[in-house]
């Protein structure tokens, strides 16, 4: 699983732990509950955090960009919450049919819905979901870097390539160089 791109990696991580609560709420009898869709937002935070930070981690060049990171972790996001929408089509169209009748009485305009619908719909509020976890996680990083600056413990190591002096850029490069 390491050799894996680290977007389907995290995607699929973050899919079985959206499965794994899932169950969970199963087996409790909770899935009626439907505000408990917010919890997955927590789900989704963790999974792109580890990512991001294992992603900054393996970047030799520190040329995470803010664009780059957005895309990052929009894919990651896409990943987990399309196949996690398919296993819960599958879930509610052959294995547990009530449940979708239990939806379709919970729901505003639960009158409207089949397992299609339901389907696309958590694609679209895992994916906006994703969007929002991804945007808080790297203003959060960028204001740390800033704080850090203000502060006179800069990381530059942290920064983009972009913003870091000339002097850390030519002894990253020299550095790189004697390591191969």
């Amino acid at each position: 699983m390491k050799s894996m791109r680290p977007e389907l990696r995290y995607g699929l991580t973050m899919t079985a732990g959206l499965i794994i609560y899932f169950l969970i709420t199963k087996i409790l009898g909770l899935t009626h509950i439907t505000e408990l869709r917010v919890l997955n937002f927590f789900i989704v935070l963790a999974v792109l955090y580890r990512a991001f930070k294992t992603f900054r981690e393996r970047d030799i060049n520190k040329q995470f960009n803010y664009l780059q990171a957005f895309m990052f972790g929009f894919f990651t996001t896409a990943i987990g919450t399309v196949v996690f929408a398919v296993f819960i089509f599958f879930y509610i169209q052959f294995l547990d049919p009530a449940l979708m009748e239990t939806v379709r009485q919970k729901a505003p305009l639960g009158e409207y819905l089949n397992p299609y619908l339901v389907a696309c719909a958590l694609i679209a509020e895992g994916s906006l979901s994703g969007a929002l976890a991804t945007f808080m996680l790297i203003n959060v990083k960028n204001a740390n870097q800033i704080e850090g600056q203000l502060n006179g413990r800069e990381d530059e190591d942290a920064l983009p390539a972009s913003t870091r002096s000339a002097a850390t850029k030519t002894t990253a490069a020299k550095s790189a160089k004697s390591a191969t």
